[in-house]
């Protein structure tokens, strides 16, 4: 079943850049934006993290509404780095 906006995602814990065994339930009180993007070499998924970085980075401060983008790409573990505060990728790796 799908989550769609606003809709409650359980607690999980994951590998993100900034933490090998990230609680999701650390961001509790905070609006999320968690974008599954797949690829960051998809180009579509280019444009989306480039519009976020280049338009909306200055709203994710960590304190009201943070970023989350999530990759199935390990490639995309070495090519994308968090911008601290706010901004984090998770990997998802089989």
């Amino acid at each position: 079943m799908p989550f769609l906006v606003g809709d409650p995602v359980p607690w999980f814990k994951c590998a993100s850049s900034s933490n090998p065994n990230y609680n999701f339930d650390t961001v509790g009180g905070r609006y999320i934006v968690m974008t599954f993007f797949a690829s960051s070499a998809n180009p579509q998924s280019v444009q989306v993290l480039e519009f976020i970085c280049n338009n909306l980075r200055p709203l994710f401060d960590d304190s009201r509404l943070c970023f989350f983008g999530v990759s199935i790409d390990p490639q995309d573990q070495e090519k994308l780095q968090q911008m601290l505060p706010g901004i984090r990728f998770f990997g998802i790796y089989s």
